[in-house]
């Protein structure tokens, strides 16, 4: 018999270990690198990825975008499974129902998990409980996704500021009027020397909805080129969701602004970004309906109903960034953070 792979740990730090995880619990991770067992703290450690013949056609189908697949494969996982992939199926579950916009069930697959898991302070409680607020802003729920975005604070320093951005997107999901106590709020998290660079991003993101909201697509404009799209050093670029949803807002941005030459460059950010996020069903509907509305708009009604019938068929959400939406799901495991500046 083979050697069993390694499991890998990424630490908030930017290193990494591997060896073989023996608990994994959101306050602590313990894992094993030869005989010598070593115990490290839930803030210290960024992501965890543990080596599982049950779950890799799972994982692998939620990073890649078949989330019909994902939600197939994970649902299968039974009890031949450890107790921990069990665990981590159901959670992914979650994330492949609530990425395929089937929120409903979502929240019912989450709220298993949460009741079961909870108490054992399994590694993927705290992920849930923000997904779970995701799920309920998706929903058109914003108020009830605010109480689980709030509950965040008792699981450590990393999931507060985390806790802070859902309470801002819930704000905007109640209309224009949260939308300047929410970029207060993404502002606290976006300066915030803990934050990672990722959750960095989903800030800034998330300001330029607000500012869109606001109507102030300028502003929009210059949070997202400041974050994203100025002077890349070479290696930077991180094809995340963060930067595929900065992507799409310029397009939407530039379409606010209105007139021929902001409508020709917000057809370029659409482009891109059906061209680079075609395995992010929602981005790439938004920007199948942004194309649709700037041939509308340039007069090029071939096109215009090309783009839509391309949207209809991609499936996903294509409402317009002034109406709040969770950002589209993470890759399986907790992001790695590591995105930074860099034009496409």
């Amino acid at each position: 018999m083979g050697a069993a792979r390694a499991d890998t740990i990424e630490l908030a730090n930017g290193g990494k270990r591997d060896g073989q995880v023996t608990s994994a619990k959101w306050d602590s991770v313990q894992y094993v690198v030869g005989k010598a067992p070593t115990t490290l703290s839930g803030d210290q450690v960024l992501s965890i990825a543990r080596d599982s013949t049950f779950l890799q056609a799972g994982r692998e189908a939620l990073e890649g975008g078949d989330y019909s697949k994902a939600v197939s494969s994970l649902s299968a996982v039974g009890d031949k499974a450890k107790d921990w992939e069990q665990a981590e199926a159901r959670y992914l579950t979650g994330r492949a129902l609530h990425a395929a916009g089937n929120h409903k069930e979502a929240e019912k697959v989450l709220k298993a998990y949460l009741d079961r898991y909870k108490g054992d302070k399994d590694w993927f409680v705290p992920h849930a409980t923000l997904l779970m607020g995701d799920v309920l802003l998706a929903a058109r729920q914003p108020g009830t996704a605010e109480i689980h975005y709030k509950e965040l604070d008792q699981y450590g320093p990393k999931w507060v500021l985390q806790g802070k951005l859902g309470q801002g997107k819930a704000l905007l999901g109640k209309g224009e009027s949260g939308a300047t106590e929410a970029r207060r709020l993404f502002d606290d998290v976006a300066r915030s020397a803990a934050a990672a660079a990722g959750v960095r991003q989903q800030a800034i993101v998330w300001k330029a909805r607000a500012y869109l909201l606001q109507k102030q697509p300028q502003q929009a404009i210059k949070e997202l080129t400041t974050e994203f799209f100025d002077a890349p050093k070479p290696g930077e670029i991180g094809y995340t969701a963060e930067r595929a949803e900065a992507t799409v807002l310029m397009g939407e941005a530039h379409a606010m602004l209105g007139g021929k030459a902001n409508l020709e460059e917000a057809e370029i950010w659409f482009l891109r970004t059906v061209a680079l996020f075609r395995k992010n069903p929602a981005v790439y509907a938004r920007a199948c309906s942004g194309l649709a509305g700037a041939y509308t708009e340039l007069g090029n009604k071939p096109r215009a109903d090309d783009w839509k019938q391309k949207g209809s068929a991609a499936g996903g959400s294509a409402s317009a960034a002034p109406v709040p939406a969770p950002a589209p799901a993470a890759p399986a495991k907790a992001p790695a953070a590591k995105a930074a500046k860099g034009k496409s």
